[in-house]
C-alpha cells in the first residue's frame, strides 16, 4: 500500500477522533473517571475517553460531511467540497477552543505574591486535588493496568485478524468470507456509490428506485475513507477494527466501574468472546473418534459454525456478526457510552468491589476468638 496517498484519510480519522475527545470533555467530563480520586479509578481514563472519542468524533464528522456533500450534489466534486469543508472548520474550531483556554488560563492566574488567592491553571483532568497519595508524596497509580493494556492489545490483535481474514485486497482481487460476502458485497457497493459515484439524493444500491431503508452512514465512511486514499480493504477494516477494540475497551469499562473491580470487566470482555450457549459441550459429546484427544483433534479440524439454533451456519450468534455486519460494533459502542454516562450520573461506580474476595480471603467467623470486640464481620 502506497503510505503517502492515505494521508489524508488519516489525518480525517485523526481530527475526528480529537474533536470527540473536546466534544467529551465539554459535554460529559466526568465520563472517562479522570476526575475520581485515583483508589476509584478501576480503570484508567484513556479506557474510556479514546474510544469515546473516536466513536463519537468520528460519527459528528462522518453526519456532517454527509450533509454538505449533499447539499453539494450539484457541484463537480461533493465529496471533495464536503470534506475540504469539514476539516477546514474543524482545525478552525479546535484552535479557536484552544487560544481561548490558554486566553482563560491566563486571565485566571493570580499576581505574583498573593499565596492565599492562587488559583492554578490546569484542569481537574490534569491534577485531581482529591488523588490520594502515598507516604512519600507519590499518586497512587490507577489498578491492574495490564488488564487495561491486553483488553487494548486483544480487541486490535483479534479485530484485525478476524476483519482481514474476510475482506481483503490480493492484488487487484477483493476477497471476501464465505460468511461475509453476502452483506458485504452489498455494504462495500454502498460504499462505493459515494466514493466512486454521487449518490446524492442517496438511493439504497441494491434495490433501485427506492429510498434507504437499511444503514448506510458507516459506509458513507467507508466510502469516505476510500474517496480520500485509503484502499477499499483498508477503507472497510480499519474503522471495523477501530470500532471493534472501542467495544471490547467500552465493555471492559462498563463492567469494571459497575462491579468496582478490573476483573468484572475482563470477565465481561472473555464472555463477550466466547460462545454464550452450551452449543461447544453438546458439540464435543457428540463426536465421532473415541478418547479425549481424538475429540480435540476433529475440534481443531472443525471448519463450521456449530449449535443447536436455526442459521448456525450465518455465524449469527457469534463473533462472525461482526465481521459481516461491520457497522454493529460502531453502534454497538455508542451504546455502551450511554450506559458508561447512565452508570456515572447514577451513582452505580460507587461502593465496595463485587469480587473484593476473589483472592481467597477468608471471612472471619463472628465467633471467632480472633475478632476484637466491637467488629463486625465483613
Amino acid at each position: 500500500m502506497n503510505f503517502v496517498r492515505p494521508l489524508l484519510a488519516l489525518v480525517f480519522l485523526a481530527i475526528a477522533t480529537y474533536v470527540g475527545h473536546r466534544l467529551c470533555r465539554a459535554l460529559v467530563p466526568g465520563l472517562d473517571g479522570a476526575r475520581l480520586p485515583v483508589e476509584r479509578q478501576v480503570v484508567a481514563p484513556w479506557v474510556i475517553s479514546i474510544p469515546a472519542a473516536f466513536l463519537s468524533g468520528t460519527l459528528l464528522m462522518t453526519w456532517v460531511a454527509y450533509i454538505i456533500a449533499w447539499f453539494a450534489k450539484d457541484t463537480a466534486a461533493p465529496m471533495a467540497t464536503a470534506n475540504a469543508v469539514v476539516i477546514s472548520v474543524a482545525l478552525v474550531a479546535l484552535g479557536v477552543i484552544r487560544i481561548r483556554r490558554q486566553s482563560n488560563g491566563r486571565s485566571r492566574a493570580a499576581p505574583k505574591g498573593n499565596d492565599l488567592d492562587t488559583e492554578t491553571t490546569e484542569t481537574a483532568e490534569e491534577t485531581p486535588s482529591r488523588i490520594e497519595r502515598r507516604d512519600d508524596g507519590t499518586a497512587k497509580r490507577p489498578r491492574r493496568p495490564w488488564v487495561d493494556i491486553g483488553v487494548a492489545a486483544t480487541g486490535l490483535v483479534l479485530g484485525t485478524v478476524l476483519m482481514f481474514h474476510t475482506a481483503r485486497l490480493d492484488g487487484d482481487t477483493l476477497i471476501l468470507g464465505r460468511t461475509a460476502f453476502g452483506d458485504l458485497n452489498i455494504h462495500l457497493g454502498m460504499a462505493r456509490s459515494f466514493s466512486a459515484g454521487n449518490n446524492f439524493p442517496t438511493g439504497y444500491v441494491a434495490y433501485a428506485g427506492t429510498d434507504v431503508r437499511y444503514h448506510f452512514m458507516f459506509y458513507f465512511l467507508v466510502g469516505n475513507l476510500e474517496y480520500l486514499g485509503l484502499p477499499i480493504d483498508w477503507a472497510l477494516n480499519l474503522p471495523s477494527i477501530l470500532s471493534f477494540a472501542s467495544v471490547l475497551l467500552l465493555l471492559h469499562a462498563a463492567g469494571s466501574v459497575i462491579g468496582r473491580d478490573a476483573r468484572v470487566g475482563a470477565l465481561a470482555v472473555l464472555f463477550f468472546l466466547l460462545r454464550s450457549s452450551p452449543a461447544a459441550f453438546f458439540y464435543f459429546a457428540q463426536l465421532e473418534p473415541a478418547g479425549f484427544v481424538g475429540r480435540i483433534a476433529e475440534v481443531l479440524r472443525t471448519n463450521r459454525f456449530i449449535g443447536l439454533t436455526g442459521h448456525e451456519e450465518w455465524g449469527i450468534w457469534n463473533l462472525n456478526v461482526y465481521v459481516v455486519e461491520r457497522h454493529f460494533a460502531f453502534a454497538f459502542g455508542l451504546v455502551l457510552i450511554g450506559i458508561l454516562y447512565l452508570v456515572r450520573t447514577t451513582g452505580l461506580d460507587a461502593g465496595p468491589p463485587l469480587l473484593r474476595r476473589l483472592r481467597g480471603e477468608a471471612r472471619t467467623p463472628a465467633s471467632s476468638p480472633d475478632r476484637t470486640p466491637g467488629e463486625t464481620a465483613s
